[in-house]
């Protein structure tokens, strides 16, 4: 789905089933190919992105069906020639809020930031780096791959596992649900 509506992304994606948070997973990904369209070559960003299984990628052969994995996401794009390089000083100046002003109106740095703590809340480890004329998001992170596959009337959640007596609660303390219970 993080490709959905972006038809120029090519995507190398293996296809296995991985358990991780898919909402900041999501933000974090998304972010990185919003920022390679808007801040990448403008005529030609060349676009993609690739998930790796690490180990496997490394020739240790540890590829399993079931089971704990590092997945390696990357999206890289072609550099905007008249964007500043990207350097570990200027990435460091974005996160702690001292990066001058992008000069665009639709950039004021928050994204990066805001990919960067969902990756430290995640436990992955991510890195925007330049390297000759391309620009290499990295995420990392530990995943546990498992394998299953629906009967034809057995439900979701029965898939994986969720006991019958599972009740989830949500207090919504927000001001219009306040309003709404006096």
């Amino acid at each position: 789905e993080l490709t959905a509506g972006r038809p120029d992304v090519r995507l190398q994606v293996k296809d296995i089933s991985a358990i991780f948070d898919p909402i900041l997973c999501s933000l974090i990904l998304d972010n990185a190919i919003s920022n390679a369209f808007k801040h990448g070559h403008p005529e030609t960003p060349n676009v993609e992105m690739a998930i790796e299984n690490i180990y496997q990628e490394a020739g240790s052969g540890l590829y399993q069906e079931q089971g704990p994995m590092r997945l390696r996401f990357l999206i890289t794009n072609r550099v905007n020639p008249a964007r500043p390089k990207i350097t570990p000083d200027y990435i460091n100046n974005v996160l702690t809020g001292k990066a001058s002003p992008s000069g665009s109106i639709t950039s004021d740095h928050i994204g990066l930031q805001h990919s960067f703590l969902a990756a430290e809340t995640q436990g992955m480890k991510i890195s925007l780096t330049q390297h000759g004329d391309q620009v290499v998001f990295e995420a990392q992170m530990d995943v546990e791959v498992v394998s299953f596959s629906l009967d034809n009337d057995q439900q979701p959640d029965e898939a994986f596992g969720f006991p019958d007596n599972l009740n989830i609660y949500c207090i919504d303390d927000s001001a219009s649900a306040r309003r709404l219970l006096q």
